[in-house]
């Protein structure tokens, strides 16, 4: 006899969110864990239709083909739950097959005693109509075999739930999956123990599967339709694997445990798996050693001719067991740097000197001689300098040209540079304008320097120098400090003088 009641919503409602949240899921196969999803929202369908179909018959022996019917369904589905958790956690493939016929084994026993039920009574030790408010129902009194049953679902899905847990627990940004994951099975257990339960009003109407519905909508809602299992950890290997930079786990022997492909290219080119061999052998670095036997480490070492950044970081999931190494070339970087280094040496060379003679020019005179002045406010000593022009090169370059003029200017740089000692600083000043920086110098040394000064420039040997287009002469001045109150401004000042005064002297002459 057929009956019309609402204790049929129930499972009908189970029945549908199933539905809908089984043909919301993607189909393909890149997606971790969807594939047990859908095989589980597949038991809760088909759990509740038998359970809905037993709703809406009076009949006993219909009632118990309907129970049977759900059987392949509850059965299953903790077996789904286990490898949905096994898939996430990337262990699935590992455990294969043999696993699953392991876990196949009690579940196909169960269906075949439900079937057989009624030869020897393991599963159900009784069954019988109920009525209650119009509606009749199917009250059932469970055998040994169900409790030993119960306790195989429990721990499958206990399993499950902790590997997840684990999994999800290791970063923040997974905290709205961790929490469907923790309320999915308590919520699914509640239900079940208030059917099984003694002070179940309705033992006829089992609201497990609903519980298994609602379990699976939020597995989508917070897992799936998240992107949480696209993302990790399938894809965040990948993106480890298509890294530059070289990756290796090493443990706390120091053997690598896990590396990427650019870590097997970095440290060991061609055949051969670094899997297994001590990283010291690979990385002939004494620092190296230190590199997993602390929080955060960095060195910088050379392989194969190519230089590297080495980051060594504790694993915080085995503390003290595991370190993540991670190996960044800078051989670009480090290359770039020195061009930059060798240009900015040049154009510091290029500013402090004079591009006609190579002599220093003004700016580094200067700064030599403010530096040998501190000097000698602070220790004392002598300081002398020689300012030298050319007398009435002007004409040279009207009459041979500017081409002539660098000439004579460039041989007149050689000798005041040949008359000068290692300590002593020779400069251009600008135009026909030389200088000589004396250090420890008295003004008597300086005034013999300046005078073999004049007479070598005046010396014109064309044998030597064919080039020279003509003589020409220096008049030369000189300034001298030997005191703390040494002032570098004061010094040029006296030393200008005294060249004003040889020019008036009659030029070709040393005062001062």
């Amino acid at each position: 006899m057929l009956q019309i009641t609402y204790w049929s919503l129930p499972s009908l409602a189970a029945m549908t969110l199933a539905a809908l949240t089984w043909h919301s899921m993607p189909r393909s196969r890149s997606v971790p864990g969807a594939a047990s999803l859908r095989a589980l929202c597949a038991c809760v369908i088909l759990w509740s239709l038998g359970q809905f179909l037993g709703t809406l018959t009076t009949d006993l022996n219909l009632k118990v083909l309907a129970s049977k019917l759900q059987y392949p369904a509850i059965t299953l589905l903790p077996v789904t739950w286990l490898s949905f958790s096994l898939s996430y956690a990337r262990q699935w493939s590992a455990l294969g097959k043999p696993l699953l016929a392991a876990l196949l084994v009690l579940p196909a026993v169960t269906i075949a005693l439900a079937w057989s039920n009624e030869l020897h009574h393991w599963l159900w030790t009784d069954v019988a109509l109920h009525q209650t408010a119009g509606f009749v129902g199917l009250a059932i009194e469970y055998g040994p075999w169900f409790q030993v049953y119960s306790v195989f679902a429990y721990a499958l899905i206990a399993a499950g739930t902790v590997i997840l847990v684990y999994e999800l627990s290791s970063s923040a940004r997974h905290r709205r999956a961790l929490v469907a994951v923790i309320l999915v099975p308590l919520i699914i257990a509640a239900l079940n123990i208030v059917h099984l339960g003694d002070w179940n009003p309705l033992p006829f109407i089992d609201p497990t599967p609903l519980g298994f519905a609602i379990g699976s909508i939020l597995l989508y809602r917070g897992v799936l339709h998240s992107g949480l299992l696209k993302l990790s950890p399938v894809l965040h290997r990948q993106v480890i694997e298509q890294l530059a930079d070289g990756v290796v786990v090493v443990d706390g022997e120091g053997r690598i445990v896990d590396a990427n492909r650019a870590a097997q290219n970095i440290l060991l080119p061609g055949d051969g798996s670094i899997i297994g061999q001590p990283i010291d052998e690979l990385v002939p670095s004494n620092e190296l050693r230190a590199l997993h036997d602390s929080s955060t480490h960095n060195i910088e070492t050379t392989l194969h001719d190519q230089s590297y950044h080495v980051r060594a970081s504790r694993l915080q999931t085995a503390p003290g067991e595991a370190t993540a190494i991670v190996f960044r070339d800078i051989s670009e970087r480090l290359e770039a740097e020195q061009a930059l280094q060798q240009a900015t040496r040049e154009m510091e060379r290029l500013a402090y000197t004079d591009p006609l003679t190579g002599l220093p020019n003004r700016r580094a005179f200067i700064q030599r001689l403010q530096e040998e002045c501190d000097r000698i406010r602070r220790h004392g000593g002598d300081l002398s300098a020689i300012l030298l022009d050319l007398d009435l090169f002007k004409n040279v370059n009207d009459t041979y040209g500017h081409d002539a003029g660098d000439r004579v200017l460039e041989s007149v740089a050689g000798r005041i540079k040949a008359n000068s000692r290692a300590c002593d600083l020779a400069a251009r000043l600008g135009g026909e304008e030389f200088a000589l920086l004396l250090p420890g110098s008295t003004l008597n040394e300086a005034r013999r320097v300046a005078e073999r000064l004049r007479a070598t420039i005046a010396a014109h040997d064309e044998s030597s120098e064919p080039d020279l287009p003509c003589q020409v002469t220096a008049s030369i001045g000189i300034a001298h400090v030997g005191n703390a109150a040494a002032d570098w401004r004061d010094l040029l000042k006296r030393g200008d003088l005294a060249l004003y005064q040889a020019k008036e002297s009659g030029r070709n002459q040393v005062c001062g």
